[in-house]
């Protein structure tokens, strides 16, 4: 799941997104980047984005090249640990 709050408040928002088929690739798509940004998944305290590259690529193939890159630095984003 993606962070955004509690489900509480998500449903008392209105869905703005009104393409759910792109919703859904970005939701597989961010589901297979996550082990690569999480805590037990970096590599001296360095995520692997490049394997997360690689991997989006192989599970994705019909995904261009700028598509696969604008996912990767999404996921690097939500998924960062917080500071502070």
């Amino acid at each position: 799941m993606i962070p955004g709050g509690s489900a509480i408040d998500r449903a008392a928002r209105p869905e703005r997104r009104t393409d759910s088929a792109r919703r859904a690739r970005i939701e597989q798509a961010l589901g297979i980047v996550r082990p690569f940004f999480e805590a037990e998944g970096q590599w001296a305290g360095h995520s692997l984005d490049h394997m997360a590259y690689r991997r989006l690529r192989e599970e994705m193939p019909e995904l261009a090249e700028a598509d696969v890159h604008l996912l990767v630095v999404v996921a690097s984003r939500i998924f960062a640990p917080r500071r502070g």
